[in-house]
């Protein structure tokens, strides 16, 4: 919840309503704002990104976790838990047969995030149990090593959860952003799976994220540009210092 700076769930670390900006901020001795990163990544794509004239756009986050942000005439969508963009359960093709954590089978985070991805090359014997998801990802361009085919298959299993969100929210564009989106085969692949599973598919456009592997310092410069333009005098009383001349 970013108006307490709670965090209400990161499965990863197991985390339940952890005070995080709190501790943070008792760790520091710095003011801490908090929100979640695919909404600070939507928010720095349309203030100086991929979506600067955008009004309605669903992005669409792959990395160490999956996860999503919808903005909706302007504004970047939350929710009363602030669990809006949370697709990590989403159910995905019966391929996708790890067992998650949550009890069920088929979830897209199961299937499409850097550990994911990495367990699967090394299944199929692409690269050895030391690589890392920057190791597999400059074999993405490299033909005989299978690994375009792989970022192929990950890239229309997400396109399959993607459509049908964007069925629901209806944006005019479709972000991808993460090393993954970047590699060759996933845009088209992504794109064109896409275009045949949304019901709108031919009127979707798809970008590419503008920040690479600076999402993160662009999403968190974002969160605080925000904050700052939603009330500018509120925020020098509360994270700025004055000086009187």
């Amino acid at each position: 919840r970013p108006e307490t700076g709670v965090v209400v769930r990161f499965e990863p670390l197991d985390w339940r309503d952890v005070p995080l900006a709190a501790m943070l901020a008792d760790a520091t001795r710095l003011p801490v704002l908090l929100d979640q990163f695919a909404r600070g990544l939507a928010r720095a794509e349309r203030m100086f990104g991929a979506a600067r004239n955008l009004q309605d756009v669903l992005l669409v986050w792959l990395g160490s976790v999956v996860d999503a942000a919808l903005v909706h005439d302007g504004d970047v969508q939350r929710g009363p838990d602030g669990a809006v963009g949370s697709i990590t359960h989403f159910p995905v093709r019966g391929s996708v047969d790890d067992s998650c954590p949550c009890g069920r089978v088929g979830c897209l985070g199961r299937a499409v995030t850097d550990e994911a991805l990495l367990a699967e090359a090394h299944r199929r014997g692409l690269v050895p149990p030391e690589a890392t998801i920057q190791d597999l990802i400059r074999l993405a361009d490299v033909p005989w090593t299978g690994v375009p085919e792989l970022v192929t298959e990950i890239a229309e299993i997400t396109a399959e959860a993607t459509a049908a969100m964007a069925d629901l929210t209806n944006p005019s564009a479709v972000l991808v952003a993460g090393l993954l989106t970047t590699t060759p085969t996933f845009l088209p692949a992504f794109r064109e799976e896409l275009v045949a599973r949304a019901v709108l598919g031919d009127a979707l456009e798809v970008r590419q994220s503008s920040f690479g592997d600076m999402a993160p310092t662009a999403a968190s410069a974002a969160v605080l540009i925000g904050h700052f333009f939603a009330d500018p005098i509120g925020f020098e009383w509360q994270y700025g210092h004055t000086t009187s001349l």
